[in-house]
């Protein structure tokens, strides 16, 4: 990482140039917008030189300033995306210098960050498989369907009445009991929490979201109770339609002290 003139043989002013080679061998190239004339450019260190002329040394002060604001963004960025697990890649410093330096906001939207989101975690290890799966299938297959039902998918946007519409969504639509929906909004929180924390929004409404769980009876079988039940003549029934509360697939791989909640 280091700067360097746009035209070093001007023998007026030249453009200054942030540049760092990363390790795939490809150079990152930057423009600062800051001039200087190249007879206050210290050529072996690539920086502004201090000089005894109170009025250049007022400019190089002015630019060095500057170029410290890309030293540093830079060193920044690149310590997020590691500490991501993300590789440090020209087009992720331009988007960050874009949206330091010209005030460009990056469009993501809902799906791009959501992407980023799973590959991060996955890549820094912090998923157990159950949760790589909740936030690969069955959550992602979740938000698809609402989005489909006409729910527009924004991180700006989400407040209390898209909470709403959700809950209702998950209760009437998906016929979700208190824990599926509780277990669905705590993986939406949690998602909520990182765009906020990574800057892809400033809306906080993730952090009024209530987790709500109800406490159920597990009731294991017995080995004798599981054969009974494996060898019922259930005629045209392919399931179980209700016991306790619960849709019981039956197999013969249950063993003795199975619990309901467990099958």
């Amino acid at each position: 990482m280091n700067f360097k003139l746009k035209n070093p043989k001007s023998e007026k002013e030249s453009l200054i140039l942030f540049y760092s080679t990363l390790s795939n061998n490809k150079r990152f190239v930057y423009s600062t917008g800051e001039k200087l004339p190249t007879n206050l450019w210290d050529f072996n260190v690539q920086r502004p030189k201090k000089t005894k002329s109170q009025k250049d040394q007022e400019l190089i002060n002015m630019v060095s300033m500057q170029l410290n604001r890309y030293s540093l963004l830079y060193n920044k960025t690149k310590s997020s995306l590691i500490n991501s697990g993300i590789d440090l890649t020209k087009k992720k410093l331009k988007e960050a210098f874009d949206q330091e330096f010209k005030n460009i906001k990056i469009e993501r939207g809902f799906w791009g960050v959501y992407k980023e989101f799973c590959n991060s975690k996955k890549s820094l290890g912090q998923w157990s498989k159950s949760t790589q799966n909740r936030y690969e299938i069955s959550f992602f297959n979740l938000m698809k369907d609402f989005e489909s039902s006409g729910s527009k998918l924004n991180l700006d946007t989400i407040d209390d009445k898209w909470e709403g519409r959700f809950k209702t969504y998950c209760e009437n639509i998906k016929r979700h009991q208190i824990n599926t929906y509780g277990r669905n909004l705590g993986l939406l929180k949690a998602f909520l929490g990182y765009c906020y924390n990574e800057g892809y929004t400033k809306n906080e409404h993730f952090r009024k979201i209530k987790i709500k769980r109800v406490v159920t009876d597990q009731v294991a079988l017995t080995k004798d109770e599981l054969e009974s039940i494996n060898n019922l003549d259930l005629g045209m029934f392919l399931y179980l339609d209700v016991i306790l509360g619960l849709d019981l697939v039956i197999t013969k791989e249950y063993q003795e002290g199975t619990s309901l909640m467990d099958i």
